[in-house]
């Protein structure tokens, strides 16, 4: 914009006040806030300007450069600009230009084989936990909904987040995004729900009820609510203004719009189950620090146990999803499925004797075979040549059902009060 020739302008310093001009972009801006796309340019594309670069400049005829003096920024949008100038001469605004630097294939390779292996580790937790009777509870019944909701966000994360993966369309985009919305918060709702259920196990020992027809109502019914709000809220919008909820254009993944603050209807839930979840934990950790039995342990077996604990409650309860609040641009949570086969089946005692059961006899008697119980055997048979004291070596499977069976006789609550609460999570 000039006023006359480029080589005349006209200054306003004795009132100080300049003027407003509104100057309409070229090219409407558009993708993300940042200039890199670490992706290769696809068929007919062509660069955007990066939102938020605009800058207010004029040109300089004697030096053939455009240089900011004299004018600053007011506001800006994807498409106008209002800058504030002391003088008229040729201004404009400058933004800066995606560039694509390509794929990284280090980052690709580690991102599809660590959520392949995720999902594989989910899939084998939920068959463990379905198909071993011995272990049915309410505990194992989230954790199995806990494996769905987190594997089919797996899968989703790994084929539909990227839209140049599978070549989406718009349409697709914006239908994936919100399939996508919907099982990354079911995830987020039974985390919920796993914190709940500890609660109740924590401040009522004794308490029969069972909620698991809430514990539903929270890990699907929930979501489902976000979900429509959101899809209602950006429908108006895109109606009135033209904003998206969901893949908006231009965006690099099919996911929520971070423009219009759609973002937070998955943030905001988010924050809210951490800070309820990490109280649960608290909780949990504290009535497991103030039971005899844990207070009879030597140092190194209560920080085994701490350490377990609070891995083991982690990965359920979603506490650990504060870090990726401090980034969100961080990775996604590939070590989810990994963390709950190894802690919640693995290294489970109660989890692994059930797996282990359902084995045949072959596989069964090698398990045990243990070489603590070849030494025992051992220095029983040379006790027993050392002289008429005779001792008689007692499997240890018979050591266990004679304890279950003591432990069993007790009246209800007396047993349930003397054993570890949390024995179930940190044991």
């Amino acid at each position: 914009m000039s006023l006359g020739n480029a080589t005349h302008s006209v200054n306003f310093t004795s009132l100080g006040e300049g003027v407003l001009l509104r100057l309409e972009h070229a090219a409407g801006e558009s993708g993300p806030g940042f200039r890199n796309l670490y992706r290769d340019q696809r068929p007919g594309e062509i660069p955007t300007p990066v939102p938020g670069t605009a800058k207010c400049v004029y040109w300089d005829h004697d030096n053939s450069v455009w240089l900011p003096d004299g004018c600053k920024l007011v506001n800006t949008t994807h498409d106008v600009t209002f800058c504030h100038c002391n003088h008229l001469t040729m201004i404009s605004i400058i933004t800066d230009i995606h560039g694509y630097v390509g794929r990284d294939p280090v980052l690709d390779v580690m991102g599809t084989v660590l959520t392949s292996a995720s999902c594989i580790s989910l899939l084998l937790a939920f068959c463990i936990f379905q198909f071993c009777k011995n272990i049915a509870s309410t505990r194992v019944s989230i954790n199995k909904q806990l494996c769905v909701s987190l594997g089919i966000s797996h899968c989703l994360l790994l084929f539909l987040l990227d839209r140049d993966f599978l070549k989406l369309s718009e349409t697709g985009c914006s239908i994936s995004a919100m399939a996508l919305h919907y099982w990354v918060t079911a995830s987020v709702c039974w985390m919920l729900a796993e914190g709940g259920h500890l609660f109740q196990k924590v401040q009522h020992v004794l308490s029969p009820t069972h909620y698991m027809p809430a514990y539903w109502m929270i890990g699907y019914g929930f979501p489902l609510i976000i979900v429509l709000i959101t899809v209602l809220v950006g429908y108006a919008n895109e109606s009135w203004l033209g904003q998206k909820a969901y893949a908006p254009e231009g965006s690099e993944f099919c996911w929520l719009s971070t423009d219009q603050g759609y973002i937070w209807s998955f943030i905001g839930p988010l924050i809210i189950v951490i800070v309820i979840n990490t109280i649960c934990l608290v909780l949990a950790l504290r009535s497991a620090a103030i039971l005899e039995a844990n207070k009879q342990k030597t140092l190194p077996q209560q920080l085994r146990m701490w350490i377990k604990g609070c891995f083991s409650l982690n990965c359920i309860l979603g506490t650990t999803w504060v870090f990726g609040l401090l980034y969100l641009n961080t990775s996604h949570f590939f070590a989810y499925g990994i963390m709950i086969l190894i802690l919640h089946c693995l290294v489970n005692d109660t989890v692994r004797e059930a797996l282990v059961n359902t084995f045949p006899d072959a596989v069964k008697n090698l398990l045990h075979q243990h070489p603590r119980n070849r030494q025992s055997a051992m220095s029983t048979s040379r006790a027993q040549s050392h002289g008429p004291r005779r001792r008689v070596s007692v499997p240890s499977s018979i050591h266990l059902q004679t304890s279950s069976t003591t432990s069993s006789s007790l009246p209800s609550p007396t047993r349930r009060l003397s054993e570890p609460n949390l024995s179930q999570h940190i044991r």
